[in-house]
């Protein structure tokens, strides 16, 4: 997955859209990253409960997206987090003699 420049005005409206989580999965990236360039680049997220509240048909606020601070960046580049390389699976030695010391002392216990 390529990197992908976003606008502070489309950051808003996508994270207003969807919830976080479901809109970083599509940007490769976890709920905590995007929150963090959300907080960068000054854009204000919805509350916790903001989508079971909406579910529910209850009403809920949206807040304003503001005008930047003069060292706040307009967009920003999410690069999408390589997924993480699975560990080679540990080889299970038959003739381990620690396993045959530990069988035959099991073995003895259950005999005696």
């Amino acid at each position: 997955m390529p990197a992908t420049t976003v606008t502070r005005e489309d950051l808003y409206r996508l994270v207003w859209e969807t919830p976080i989580t479901r809109l970083a999965a599509g940007y490769g990236i976890s709920g905590t990253g995007l929150k963090k360039i959300c907080d960068r680049l000054d854009v204000p997220v919805p509350p916790r409960g903001y989508w079971a509240r909406k579910e529910a048909g209850q009403p809920v606020a949206q807040f304003r997206l503001l005008k930047p601070k003069a060292d706040t960046p307009l967009s920003a580049v999410i690069h999408p987090t390589p997924p993480k390389e699975k560990p080679a699976p540990v080889p299970v030695l038959a003739d381990d003699p620690r396993a045959c010391v530990f069988h035959a002392m099991v073995d003895s216990q259950s005999m005696g």
